[in-house]
């Protein structure tokens, strides 16, 4: 069998795309499912999938929900999480339910709740939101009963972390723009009158 198109992420920092005829499936399987083995997809096969989306009802998650169904061209039913009810009012048009959580701030109610409520309502997918979202569920991935789509959660603490992510191009020898890492006022100084400044 072929593949009409399939973007995938190989590892953290590249991407490999296939298109009809570049490869058949067999080839496929033992060429790249090996490196995938450690992240997970998402399965559209099932004709309604419930995807649950954190921070719901802001301009970010309102889009996903808007748009989503019309690239797959598939039925979703969506879940939203909010600890702000004004904004997660918002979306209850659009969502098949919706739920009041803990900030995420509060750490363990907040992960907790979300554990009890993906297995309760049999959420097949979870797309977290926020940075702080993002954090959560990448670190307690092994107690959710779904599937995310997030990289390795020693990948999200390097990609949240500016001084750790720049560290980390510069030793690798990636392009990067000019930084300092600031330990004091006079670090500033040196940074603005470098030339490669702009």
């Amino acid at each position: 069998w072929t593949i009409n198109r399939i973007d995938v992420v190989a590892d953290s920092y590249r991407s490999v795309k296939l298109y009809k005829n570049d490869v058949d499936g067999d080839q496929m399987d033992k060429i790249f499912i090996p490196s995938l083995q450690s992240r997970v997809y998402p399965d559209f096969t099932k004709t309604v999938k419930k995807i649950l989306i954190t921070s719901m009802g802001g301009n970010g998650s309102l889009s996903l929900v808007n748009y989503l169904p019309k690239i797959k061209k598939k039925k979703f039913e969506f879940y939203g999480t909010h600890n702000d009810f004004n904004l997660l009012n918002v979306a209850s048009k659009i969502c098949k339910k919706i739920f009041l959580v803990p900030g995420v701030v509060d750490k363990n109610n907040y992960i907790t709740k979300h554990i009890n409520l993906i297995k309760k309502n049999k959420i097949d997918f979870v797309i977290p939101n926020s940075d702080r979202e993002v954090y959560l569920f990448s670190k307690f991935r092994d107690k959710i009963k779904s599937k995310i789509f997030l990289p390795s959660h020693q990948d999200i603490m390097l990609c949240q972390d500016k001084k750790k992510f720049m560290n980390f191009l510069r030793d690798n020898r990636l392009n990067h723009p000019y930084f300092v890492n600031i330990k004091n006022i006079s670090d500033i100084e040196t940074f603005l009158k470098n030339k490669n400044t702009k």
